[in-house]
């Protein structure tokens, strides 16, 4: 199965608050591990846990008439925590563990990654609670040595925990060519204490689970904007643990992504977005440029607490202040461009009408243009910062601007010719 477009906003999904600016494991943010999408094992969840053992989703299917009846390709994608335990040699030939440890210039750092898996599978409906998937997921433990120069200064090991799950489907009549598709994931996992806490028991945990859901001979309903005959339906179903959305191209009904946490249809990566930051609360401009400004020793921590950080240290840096710019707003078209020297012409006879008591004060004066950005609703507008303002350098340092519909200025060239 493919899912390229529903896959770049699932892998953002999936990797959402993994590792946070300023991306060093000595960080308090960066402490508290893991809160999206965790499927905890069930005895532990019974036993007081406070992280649920099952998710569920409930979408709506469109049949089509005369047709077949419609089969469902889905991915169960979730993070496998791996532990990386960094241990220093004892005087004895024993191992201590340690929060971090240096050997041969390189620094090692105990944490925990995230281990990427997908579980594929294929139902036909009508389905009745059947097991659509039940795998083990065995666990693992490698140890690395850590040698400084000749000698054995400690060592690092990586260990995962097996994880049991089951994933189950039913479908029911939910009226007139609707059918409603119920899929629960649950985490069966054995776990040795279910009094551990949180921390201990993610370690069994499916962490930032999601489904991606294609459908054949038949196409999924919104259940945020469905159409007037299914609005019942849709009001009908249930999701605890898995939001569906309508995925793929815009206009398209035949993929739905199910996340943990709540977005709109066809959601889409910003295409000016240089990468993962892992924190889309945060601006990616900010998040840039203050990477950007740590220092070396806590760049060369960030680097060392997880590849993903090193990506996104590596990445601030090499960013052109050209792909820089382009985060500070959506552009758009206009007849200037940053730098263009304008005169203001509020009212006729451009047509524009203002409202502003300053508009008297900004008549007929030449400006630079500072940007040119486009809102929300589509409409244009053009930061300038005036020329003979004594604070034009203190206003343009600050991105204090003026802003301007772009009729109601005009290039100063054209202005100098007008009678």
């Amino acid at each position: 199965m493919s899912f390229p477009r529903a896959r770049r906003i699932a892998d953002a999904i999936l990797y959402e608050g993994y590792v946070l600016y300023p991306y060093r494991a000595s960080s308090r943010k960066n402490r508290y591990r893991w809160t999206f999408g965790v499927v905890a094992p069930r005895a532990w969840t019974e036993a007081g846990g406070c992280e649920p053992s099952s998710a569920t989703l409930e979408c709506l299917i469109e049949t089509r008439d005369g047709g077949s009846a419609p089969v469902v390709e889905g991915c169960l994608r979730f993070l496998q925590v791996e532990r990386r335990n960094v241990e220093a040699a004892t005087s004895d030939g024993g191992f201590r563990p340690v929060a971090s440890l240096r050997a041969d210039g390189e620094e090692h750092i105990t944490w925990e990654e995230g281990v990427e898996r997908e579980l594929p599978f294929t139902l036909s409906t009508p389905v009745d609670g059947a097991k659509v998937l039940e795998t083990t997921l065995p666990g693992s433990v490698e140890e690395h040595g850590l040698v400084d120069g000749n000698v054995m200064v400690g060592r690092k090991v990586r260990s995962m925990r097996p994880l049991d799950l089951v994933v189950t489907a039913s479908t029911v009549a939910a009226g007139e060519g609707l059918l409603r598709l119920a899929i629960t994931v649950e985490n069966t996992s054995a776990i040795a204490d279910v009094g551990a806490a949180r921390e201990e028991a993610v370690a069994s945990a499916l962490v930032g689970a999601h489904l991606i859901l294609s459908v054949r001979e038949g196409e999924f309903v919104s259940l945020l904007d469905p159409p007037p005959a299914a609005r019942t339906a849709a009001a009908g179903c249930r999701n605890v643990g898995l939001f569906p959305v309508l995925a793929g191209e815009p206009g398209t009904r035949t993929m739905l992504f199910a996340s943990p946490i709540v977005l709109y249809d066809h959601p889409a990566i910003a295409a000016e977005s240089p990468g993962e930051s892992f924190d889309g609360t945060e601006i990616d401009e900010l998040l840039t440029l203050s990477t950007r400004s740590l220092t070396d020793e806590e760049k060369r921590e960030a680097r060392a607490t997880s590849p993903r950080a090193a990506e996104v240290i590596d990445r601030a840096e090499r960013l052109s202040d050209e792909a820089l710019m382009s985060l500070h707003g959506k552009t758009t078209r206009a007849p200037f461009g940053r730098g263009s020297r304008v005169r203001v012409r509020l009212g006729a006879p451009t047509g524009a009408r203002r409202t502003d008591a300053q508009d008297m004060f900004l008549q007929g004066r030449i400006g630079v243009v500072e940007e040119v950005r486009e809102d929300v609703d589509g409409g244009t507008h053009v930061a300038i910062v005036l020329e003979d303002d004594p604070g034009a350098d203190l206003h343009r340092w600050y991105g204090r601007h003026l802003h301007f519909r772009p009729e109601e200025l005009e290039l100063v060239e054209q202005a100098e010719r007008a009678p």
